[in-house]
């Protein structure tokens, strides 16, 4: 995964650590942050596709053709959003 992501294992770890300090110091508690530092989502979803047709290719019979296409499904949720957004 990180071959395809093109980055290290150091560099993975610490991007994974700008989510957990997002988490505990945002979302889940809020201590002293006024600001939100929404970690960019790259990464992360690129990860996230790399899992999906990971485990589709190698235990396809799981999902039983449920599991959708991880990109396909990634920019109908953002055009869905968009759309939302704009009608507010």
């Amino acid at each position: 995964m990180l071959a395809d992501l093109g980055i290290s294992e150091n560099q993975f770890g610490v991007y994974l650590l700008t989510f957990k300090t997002y988490r505990d110091k945002f979302l889940a508690h809020l201590d002293d942050e006024k600001i939100m530092n929404i970690p960019v989502l790259d990464f992360a979803t690129e990860s996230i596709r790399y899992l999906c047709d990971h485990l589709r290719s190698e235990h396809p019979e799981w999902f039983n053709g449920e599991l959708p296409l991880m990109g396909d499904y990634y920019r109908a949720c953002c055009a869905e959003s968009q759309q939302i957004f704009a009608e507010l």
